[in-house]
């Protein structure tokens, strides 16, 4: 009996440590003006591709989930604002943004001030407004005197929010960090003061990166991911490092990328051999723990 119990310990303790891996749902926006979701730690895995019914010949090339309300929004080619159903495609015109300055935008919602900061593929940045679209130039960027890149001029394509999601009525509103990437220096920056004009360097990338580039920050876990083409055509999925800059891949996404999001729900965790084998497998051995204390054969 006692060598049975030190068994089913043994099996409990070895099956509850099993370490699960978190899989987080990322939706892109490609070249073709299609939505496609995957799996982080499987990024060449599509699991779902949608074309986006947009006005015209207008296409998407930023998105990103508002966390006010959960809505995917995204920004045209044409400046125009739309929110995504990301189900069926279908996309709702909010309005004419009136930004102008490029196309290789830094597109990312502030989750305290419920406002979209878009940089332009420069050193130019806006403020706009979800519901009516209204764009409110905030000036120009630069780097601060006295930073290693004091005076380069800032060629920002990606930006993200940390603390990127909506608190609970009885939670007060959390402070947050805006993390740039400019793929001139190929280098993180930030701007601990999110509406501030000023940036700091973090840290290189580790990789030479192209304006074709995408930026977020998970509002489930924290984790920043960015999909990055070294070659201005295929797009990669990296995860960075938000106190050193660095760079990871996840591996190749296979086509061109020019956004991403971390979904606004999370994916399902994903364990070693499965969440129902662990618990039928405990399930089991404490069965048979009880069967044998009260003398019941199988």
């Amino acid at each position: 009996m006692h060598k049975l119990r030190l068994t089913i310990f043994a099996s409990l303790t070895t099956l509850a440590f099993v370490a699960p891996t978190r899989a987080e749902l990322i939706y892109a926006v490609n070249g073709n003006n299609e939505l496609l979701t995957f799996d982080s730690i499987a990024p060449a895995a599509i699991l779902s591709r949608t074309a986006i019914n947009t006005h015209g010949n207008d296409a998407i090339l930023n998105i990103d989930f508002r966390p006010a309300t959960g809505q995917l929004y995204g920004l045209s080619g044409n400046n125009n604002l739309y929110v995504i159903n990301p189900g069926t495609g279908g996309a709702s015109l909010v309005g004419a943004t009136g930004i102008t300055g490029g196309f290789d935008y830094g597109f990312d919602f502030n989750p305290v001030g419920d406002r979209i900061r878009v940089a332009t593929g420069g050193d130019r940045f806006f403020r706009v407004d979800p519901i009516t679209s209204v764009a409110t130039s905030g000036g120009q960027l630069h780097y601060n005197a006295g930073d290693q890149n004091a005076e380069a001029v800032p060629q920002i394509t990606g930006a993200a929010y940390a603390n990127n999601f909506l608190p609970s009525p009885r939670t007060p509103p959390p402070g947050t960090e805006l993390f740039y990437i400019d793929s001139r220096l190929d280098i993180l920056a930030l701007s601990s003061i999110a509406n501030n004009r000023d940036l700091t360097t973090v840290g290189a990338l580790g990789l030479d990166v192209t304006g074709l580039l995408g930026f977020d920050i998970s509002g489930i876990t924290g984790g920043a991911f960015a999909s990055f083409s070294t070659d201005g055509n295929i797009s990669g999925l990296y995860t960075i490092d938000l106190a050193s800059g660095t760079a990871t891949s996840l591996g190749m996404i296979g086509e061109s990328i020019l956004d991403i999001s971390a979904a606004a729900v999370p994916a399902a965790t994903v364990p070693d051999f499965g969440s129902t084998t662990v618990l039928l497998g405990i399930s089991a051995l404490g069965l048979l723990y009880f069967r044998q204390r009260l003398g019941i054969k199988a």
